[in-house]
């Protein structure tokens, strides 16, 4: 790329930002809601990390500890960045494998009662989406009102009953995969899980951003 052409598109990112306001959560460039270098940075190969919890394989893309990744999940769950969930997903299921024979991708459902306005667990799987064109299905609900999960310490989390969650589609002999933002216990996408099996659901895997 020629300086001429660099000079253009900088002129297009600042232009960009100027009508909306928003900047790479990582390295700050304007007019970027994340770029691409940047989400190299955050997940790799060598990043993914794998869990097994009561035979759930629950795949997360980075550390949550890693500077950057927290940034980026804090902007898109509490700084109504919403527009970081899709690139993010995308980003990351182009790293991961696609189980075969998926028929849907769950994202976990926003809390009752809660003050966001947008389920960032449905935005990072609009993401997934794009790389693996499966169906998002809004599967779930909460079936009663639980604390904010970051509120609870280890045991609190752990304590969530097995009628957390309300299934609310067909799901029978669908192959379905998980979707959430951050998992620490991994409490939420078993009792997920367990209550889609109940439903007749193959849950396959799950996907986070980080753990």
């Amino acid at each position: 790329m020629n300086w001429y052409s660099r000079l253009a598109e900088n002129i297009i990112k600042i232009t960009a930002h100027l009508i909306f306001p928003v900047e790479c959560p990582v390295c700050g460039t304007p007019g970027e809601i994340i770029c691409g270098e940047c989400l190299k940075k955050l997940f790799s190969s060598e990043t993914i990390k794998l869990k097994n919890n009561g035979g759930l394989k629950i795949y997360s893309g980075n550390d949550y500890d890693v500077d950057i990744i927290k940034k980026s999940i804090h902007n898109l769950k509490y700084n109504k960045v919403s527009a970081l969930g899709k690139p993010l997903g995308k980003f990351l299921a182009g790293i991961l494998t696609r189980p075969d024979e998926l028929d849907y991708i769950i994202p976990v459902p926003l809390h009752i009662g809660s003050e966001r306005e947008y389920n960032q667990s449905y935005e990072i799987a609009r993401g997934f989406y794009e790389e693996w064109r499966v169906k998002i299905l809004n599967a779930a609900v909460w079936s009663k009102y639980v604390q904010r999960r970051v509120m609870l310490n280890a045991a609190e989390r752990l304590a969530l009953s097995d009628d957390a969650f309300k299934i609310i589609a067909d799901v029978k002999n669908k192959n379905v995969v998980l979707i959430d933002d951050v998992i620490t216990t991994g409490t939420t996408l078993l009792k997920l899980k367990q209550a889609l099996e109940k439903s007749g659901a193959n849950v396959l895997s799950a996907y986070t951003l980080a753990c």
